[in-house]
């Protein structure tokens, strides 16, 4: 496979059982689902079929309570519902845009693609057929609520400054080598 092809992509696995989607959002603890869903869509009434309004909630309360939520091969949630609740979230700013992502990327919004998924199976996506979409959503309001970042940047500071003392340690070496 040659990366730099635009169609390299094509030489490789042709069906895929599972396609992979991560999502940066940042929705905040007292998100109320409801307040942004139509009275039709409250009630489970989509233009679309096969979106579970019980099943867009359970995503929803897992997103707001967890950092991380993902699908992974869970029979019991369709993603046209996950993509229908990543769609509520796109249009209210809470996916993170500076962390690309390369299905948005290639469909737009998950909205536009919702429409075009017609069941669960033999989807095409970058030319691939693709049997089941898994999401993986961070949530990074927990995430700053439970000082994991804090904890995170400490880490990687104490590991920062480890590795410039031994770099410091390296170069005093090769400098009394060279005397």
């Amino acid at each position: 496979m040659n990366i730099d092809d635009a169609q390299g992509h094509r030489e490789s696995n042709l069906r895929i059982k599972n396609y992979f989607v991560a999502e940066f959002v940042a929705v905040p603890e007292n998100f109320d689902l409801n307040a942004h869903l139509s009275m039709r869509e409250q009630v489970g009434i989509f233009m679309v079929d096969k979106i579970d309004i019980r099943q867009v909630s359970i995503i929803s309360q897992a997103v707001v309570h967890s950092p991380v939520f993902n699908t992974m091969n869970n029979a019991l949630l369709s993603p046209k519902s996950c993509m229908f609740y990543l769609s509520l979230l796109g249009e209210l700013g809470l996916i993170l845009k500076k962390v690309d992502n390369p299905f948005r990327r290639g469909h737009g919004n998950y909205k536009e693609y919702i429409e075009r998924w017609e069941n669960d199976r033999g989807t095409y996506i970058r030319g691939q057929e693709v049997m089941r979409i898994n999401f993986l959503i961070v949530n990074i309001i927990p995430l700053l609520q439970q000082n994991v970042i804090d904890e995170a940047v400490k880490i990687v500071n104490d590991i920062t400054k480890y590795q410039e003392e031994i770099n410091a340690l390296k170069n005093s070496i090769t400098n009394l080598d060279r005397r």
